[in-house]
């Protein structure tokens, strides 16, 4: 079966599009995709994956889940391509092996306990290998639902934005989903860190337009 058409949307496209060409020009980019709940943020993404994907990006995404323990699961499509390709060096693809198993699809582990010293080291090994990873062809890396991510995905998230915004030239497109945040939560707090970067810009998807509406219907 198909998928189905995308109604509307049409100036969240746009914007969508202008980000594209910004990482095609070799500047990295961060996109984060507010909306309430059912609002059609997952859809949506879904969208930005083939409009990427038809203009030549590698495309990777997860999705984040309350109801799931592992660590950094949103990135572990993105962790077996670093493992796999020629990008990392030999220690750095042993601390991938070491954390998320060796041979085969590389997954989290559950409930994984992951020394505080591992952590930055992985966050550091990340980093750079999605911008060498970039240097061969442009990147879109999307993170659906990043409001119930656990910690060690957010500190992930926020290490790319950081490194992304130090190297300024990598061609990576960085996008996020999320629901409406407080101020005060872990998730609103990482939030308005991010959006003090320049590279960093907020899309609130609104819900659909009467015409649309009674299109999609």
């Amino acid at each position: 079966m198909s998928e189905s058409r995308l109604i509307g949307r049409h100036a969240n496209l746009d914007e969508i599009q202008q980000q594209i060409y910004h990482c095609l020009s070799g500047q990295p980019r961060v996109l984060l995709v507010e909306g309430l709940a059912g609002i059609g943020k997952t859809r949506f993404l879904e969208e930005v994956r083939t409009m990427a994907g038809q203009q030549g990006m590698g495309v990777y995404s997860g999705s984040c889940d309350e109801s799931l323990t592992e660590p950094y699961e949103p990135f572990a499509g993105l962790l077996q391509r670093l493992a796999d390709e020629d990008v990392l060096a030999t220690r750095e693809t042993t601390l991938l092996h070491r954390l998320f198993g060796g041979d085969g699809q590389m997954q989290p582990m559950p409930a994984l306990d992951v020394a505080r010293q591992d952590h930055v080291d992985l966050l550091m090994t990340v980093s750079r290998g999605l911008i060498r990873l970039a240097a061969d062809q442009p990147l879109l890396l999307i993170v659906d639902n990043l409001h119930v991510a656990d910690q060690s995905s957010l500190d992930l998230f926020a290490y790319l934005t950081f490194a992304l915004a130090e190297h300024r030239t990598a061609p990576v497109l960085l996008v996020a989903s999320h629901r409406p945040a407080a101020p005060d939560t872990t998730v609103g707090h990482l939030l308005s860190r991010l959006q003090r970067e320049d590279m960093v810009h907020t899309l609130e998807l609104p819900g659909l337009e009467e015409p649309e509406t009674r299109e999609l219907l």
